[in-house]
């Protein structure tokens, strides 16, 4: 498999899919937007398994975990056209580990491998660092054979996965091809950003993609609808410390801290007057949680909460944290308080520090 999207258009899902690699945040986020794709429904939870076989070690153990698996695995949808079941770590089923023993193959997985169920998806990750690099070899015309022979080779039940089933490799993004990857994620997203700005954004985080990915989805969330991203926008993103951004800012507007609130809103200031910005931002936070507020309690879908609030997935469960503290009468104040301040700033000489605290006390109490 070369992109994951592929599977989701085509809309023919495999009988079992291996995602390995070094790259454990792309691995996950691959699983994830399969397993709520397949999963769309909180009814889903009937068709759906999930397994960890990182603390399965001793041989007995490993075949009532197999046994287990494959149980799952046979039993037919009830809700959905397809069961989904994911086991973690499986490359851990066939370690050595304590057992001492080389050859550990789980008769029921065996059994399972040579007739998958067509009405189950199983979807499997690990490291699998005795192939690492198998598909940049499988797609070089000069190392395809050399791929092969490997995947001949290959212990149980890699040999019959790379064989007979589908697989995708996310192989590690050193430091060299981070600005390429920063930059092809901006452009997956379809906006463009320059290689200083790009470069600008790399410098502030640590050489993971986890990180790396956090800021690109508040660039975004920053830019909106707007298409090209700037070297202001990521300055605005970044120029304050993590502890002191409008997105920390709007975390803690969530949680009611005002003193948190007022300290982050000041240190931004002093930094650069971007008051009108902030109260946009702020709006914009506000009208998210309204939207969330009104379909919360019908939809469970991470990914559909996501797509109509405009939000990353990893970043709902904030936003269903914040709707605890805020309740409809409440965010309808919150939008009152923060259209007066407005009018103020626009209209008066007033400290601006002074309204955005006297907002937030508005819009916090009971």
């Amino acid at each position: 498999i070369n992109n994951i999207d592929d599977i989701i258009t085509s809309e023919k899902f495999p009988k079992i899919i291996y995602f390995f690699g070094e790259e454990e945040f792309l691995i996950e986020e691959a699983l994830e937007k399969l397993i709520h794709y397949l999963c769309p429904s909180k009814d889903s939870k009937y068709d759906f398994d999930s397994f960890n076989a990182l603390d399965v070690s001793t041989v007995n153990l490993k075949e009532e975990f197999s046994k287990n698996v494959v149980d799952s695995c046979s039993s037919y949808p009830f809700v959905n056209s397809k069961r989904v079941v994911v086991v973690r770590n499986f490359d851990e089923l066939f370690a050595i580990g304590r057992t001492k023993k080389k050859d550990v193959k789980p008769s029921a997985l065996k059994n399972y491998f040579d007739n998958p169920q067509d009405t189950t998806t199983l979807l499997l990750t690990g490291i699998g660092a005795k192939y690492k690099g198998l598909s940049a070899q499988m797609k070089s015309a000069k190392d395809r054979q050399k791929a092969l022979t490997q995947i001949e080779k290959a212990d149980f039940p890699f040999n019959i996965i790379f064989a007979k089933y589908e697989w995708m490799e996310f192989p590690k993004v050193y430091e060299n091809g981070l600005l390429t990857w920063l930059i092809a994620r901006f452009k997956a997203n379809k906006k463009e950003i320059n290689h200083e700005a790009a470069e600008l954004l790399l410098a502030h985080c640590n050489p993971d993609l986890r990180e790396i990915n956090n800021e690109i989805v508040k660039v975004l969330l920053y830019v909106q609808e707007r298409e090209t991203i700037t070297n202001q926008d990521v300055n605005f993103i970044v120029a304050s410390s993590r502890v002191n951004n409008v997105f920390e800012l709007q975390k803690q507007i969530g949680k009611k801290n005002l003193a948190k609130a007022v300290a982050i809103t000041e240190n931004i200031l002093a930094n650069d007057d971007k008051k009108m910005l902030i109260i946009t931002i702020i709006t914009t936070y506000f009208t998210k949680l309204w939207k969330l507020y009104e379909i919360a309690s019908k939809e469970s879908n991470q990914y559909k909460l996501a797509g109509i609030i405009g939000v990353s997935p990893f970043f709902v469960n904030e936003y269903l944290s914040a709707l605890k503290n805020y309740s409809s009468a409440q965010l309808n104040k919150a939008f009152l308080a923060i259209a007066e301040a407005e009018e103020k700033m626009k209209s008066s000489s007033t400290n601006a520090l002074y309204l955005f605290e006297k907002m937030y006390i508005d819009i916090m109490e009971n």
